[in-house]
């Protein structure tokens, strides 16, 4: 057979390899949690998520008076939950100084792990001579679960004002699922680092409907890696792009911003402490920074637990 004709059979093995090992995860899925195999073949539609998360008018929870010490807020809770159900995101959220200080305090006294990778223990004071004997810079450090042990983590993420406006945006009491404290460093990436780094519009499916509180630890502007999503209005996300749900991925940002308007990309810039609310299910990126460090703490909360999650199969 000739090189011609290899190359032919190339691309149908490839295509016929992936949707094998697609139908084989799905069927893993299915296996070790119907109930997580289910929502993430549904909750893609907006239909579905939105009818099983449904209210009646007069069971809404709407927060009424919420306060916190050590979160403010730019607007009252019913204004942020009005936001979040309009455009999908809301930025307004500011942590404490003595909040902030002691997260940040917390991050330079504890291990973080180069690239996601436990054999690459470092202080973050200690990442140049680090990355000087690895012979190479680090494109992120995270600090794994180990923020969810700090007293302050958890003060946050017990949080009245997160709790209620959760509790309103989710239409039940919410559950918590999970967070992220990583820092991301400057370096040249690939459109394939840009994929595995979240750094490519994208939306995530994590249950029936999640809500994702975001804090900048560090100073952030165009040049630091700035978070960025689409709005959520004018227009429902085409029927395409719902069967596509997380595969969007592979979408071009060029060609989302052409289908929801170049102008409903907002990147979210501010100075440390500032915090954003979002629904993950709507467009979103971080970005690559081009100079300094970016310090973000993620944390997700939703309807319910599931027994497994994408990367447990």
């Amino acid at each position: 057979m000739g090189t011609k004709d290899t190359s032919q059979l190339r691309l149908p093995l490839a295509i016929s390899r992936k949707s094998a090992a697609y139908v084989l995860k799905n069927y893993r899925y299915l296996q070790k949690d119907p109930g997580f195999f289910l929502m993430k073949t549904v909750a893609r539609f907006e239909v579905a998520r939105e009818w099983v998360t449904r209210e009646p008018p007069f069971r809404r929870r709407e927060p009424v008076g919420t306060t916190s010490a050590i979160v403010q807020s730019q607007h009252d809770a019913a204004e942020v939950v009005s936001t979040l159900r309009n455009e999908g995101y809301y930025v307004g959220l500011q942590l404490a100084p003595e909040v902030l200080a002691e997260l940040v305090a917390h991050s330079e006294e504890t291990t973080c792990y180069g690239d996601r990778d436990p054999a690459l223990a470092l202080r973050i004071g200690e990442r140049e001579e680090f990355e000087r004997r690895l012979g190479r810079p680090l494109k992120l450090a995270s600090y794994f679960k180990q923020q969810e042990e700090w007293p302050i983590f958890r003060q946050l993420r017990e949080d009245p004002l997160l709790q209620a406006v959760s509790r309103a945006y989710l239409g039940c009491e919410p559950v918590y699922l999970r967070s992220e404290l990583a820092w991301s460093f400057p370096y040249r990436a690939t459109a394939a680092d840009k994929r595995a780094a979240a750094q490519v519009l994208h939306c995530d499916i994590n249950d029936y409907k999640t809500l994702k509180f975001f804090f900048y630890l560090t100073d952030v502007g165009p040049e630091n890696g700035p978070h960025a999503y689409i709005k959520k209005n004018p227009r429902q996300r085409t029927a395409l792009h719902q069967l596509l749900g997380q595969r969007c991925a592979s979408l071009s940002e060029a060609q989302l911003l052409q289908t929801y308007g170049t102008k409903q990309l907002v990147t979210v810039c501010g100075a440390a402490g500032l915090g954003f609310a979002g629904d993950p299910y709507y467009f979103h990126r971080g970005t690559t920074p081009l100079k300094g460090a970016r310090l973000l703490l993620q944390l997700e909360l939703g309807c319910r637990r599931y027994r497994t999650w994408y990367f447990d199969v």
